[in-house]
Order: structure tokens, then sequence, then C-alpha cells
């Protein structure tokens, strides 16, 4: 139930990724192109947030070495460019995504790139990883900020009695790089347990604001459901994405129940 949920909500998230899938069938090798979004910390100036970017980044996944690979670009600060390619990087299966590193590698742009880390799950296609650059700037880059791992609360009101739980929900931020405009979007949701399973909604014209060092917040005032159900429009998000982008919560009234969604990019056992 659960990855039927996690694919819709990726599928209404596309928006900003685009794949390009080929490969060998006697090497399991998976081949994609997608616009990772990336934040960028400055040590010497931790309270300055450095913006948002969303570049193109080429990735190659053979699943029977098994190992990854990135082309990867990155404006850092001011007209520095992080440019390189990783190589093959060994995956090792964990608890939450297969994980990969590397302690340095070779930078073309001429800049030096360490402290390499990252994590796959293909089983909601998440991708994420971080690194240093000149030993000052570290560079945090994920695919979306979707969660798919996740606990909602709905009460009859803000403060009020709490009237139904689930996790069987997925949710996501959209945010345009560079500029101030959001879209947010639930996967799997309903009221109550009776209520009809809407398998995937979503609203724009929000905004939101960087938290240096940590991610950004989201906020909506008046948000008319795209989908066009109107029972299903909301009042006062207020959203956030912290740990770099590997947390996400939100919260909103819609009708006379207010909502409480918190999720993970990845599972937490």
């Amino acid at each position: 139930m659960k990855k039927v949920l996690t694919m819709a909500l990726m599928a209404a998230l596309m928006m900003g990724m685009t794949s390009c899938l080929g490969g060998d069938e006697s090497d399991n090798i998976t081949r994609s192109s997608i616009y990772m979004y990336n934040m960028v910390v400055n040590s010497d100036k931790p309270s300055e947030s450095l913006g948002l970017t969303n570049v193109l980044t080429s990735f190659e996944v053979n699943y029977s070495k098994p190992c990854i690979s990135a082309t990867i670009t990155v404006m850092v600060d001011n007209g520095l460019q992080a440019k390189f390619s990783t190589g093959e990087l060994k995956m090792t299966a964990g608890t939450d995504a297969y994980t990969f590193s590397s302690s340095s590698i070779t930078s073309t742009s001429g800049v030096s790139i360490k402290n390499f880390k990252g994590k796959f799950d293909p089983t909601v296609g998440m991708i994420s990883y971080d690194f240093d650059v000149n030993d000052v700037y570290h560079v945090y880059s994920t695919a979306s900020y979707a969660y798919n791992f996740v606990t909602m609360n709905v009460y009859n009101g803000k403060g009020g009695e709490l009237l139904y739980t689930t996790d069987e929900v997925a949710f996501g931020f959209i945010p345009t790089a560079g500029e101030e405009g959001c879209s947010f979007a639930i996967s799997g949701f309903k009221l109550s347990d009776t209520s009809t399973v809407m398998s995937s909604l979503s609203y724009k014209d929000l905004t939101y604001e960087m938290v240096p060092g940590s991610g950004f917040t989201v906020k909506g005032t008046d948000l008319a459901n795209v989908q066009g159900y109107t029972a299903y429009d909301i009042k006062d998000l207020k959203g956030e994405v912290s740990a770099q982008g590997q947390r996400g919560t939100v919260s909103f009234t819609m009708g006379d129940k207010y909502v409480e969604i918190t999720g993970t990019m990845f599972y937490l056992n």
C-alpha cells in the first residue's frame, strides 16, 4: 500500500525532475538525469543564506556490482563552481537505503571536493548527497523534498481533540529555485477511517524562505485545490524543511479540521 502512495506522490513531483532511462539488462544498469536541488552552507558565514539552486545531474546505477556514479555541477557562491564526476562508488545496503561515499574527489573546476556521501532508496525514487568544497562550503543536494515515511494527525480544531491518525500518506514541497514560489502535494489523503482516499492533491501559490544551515519554511493562506475539489481547499498552511532536507513538517486547516503531518525522506527504524 505504501509503495502505491509514494509512487503517486513522486508522479506529482515530476515537474521538477526528468529521467532518461536505459542500459544493459545483463548488468542491470539504469541511467538518469535529474534536476537536483542544492543548498549551500558557508562555514565562515553560517547565518548567511545562499539560496536554493536546481541543476541537472547525471547518474548511472549498476545494481549488479552494485555501484553508482554521478556527474555533478553546482554553483557554490559568487561565481565559484564545483564541477566533478564521482567515478564508480560502491553502494552498501543499509537499514534505510543504499549508502555511498568518497573521502576525496578530483574536480574539473579547480576546487577541492571532500567528504562526499549519499543515500539512494530506489523503492521511493529518492537520492540525496552532500560534500565539502574548499573546506569552507558544504553542499546538500536532493532529488526532491518528498516525505514518504510520515505520521498524520487530524484534530477537531487547532489544539483540539485527536480524531484520526495514519501513516498511509505522503507529502512534498516543490520550491522554485532562485525565486520564492512553492507548491505542495499530498498523496493518499483522507480525514478519517471512513473518508474517501484522495490519491493526489496539490496546491500552488505558496511561498518559501530559506533557513541557513537547515532548510526552509513554507507558508500559504488561502489555497485552492488544483484538482478542483473545493472540499479539500486549505487555509493557514505552515511547513518546514529541516535537517538539510531530510525532515519535513506541515500543518493546515481543512474545513473544520486541523491537520499535522511530520515525515522523513528516508525510512527511520
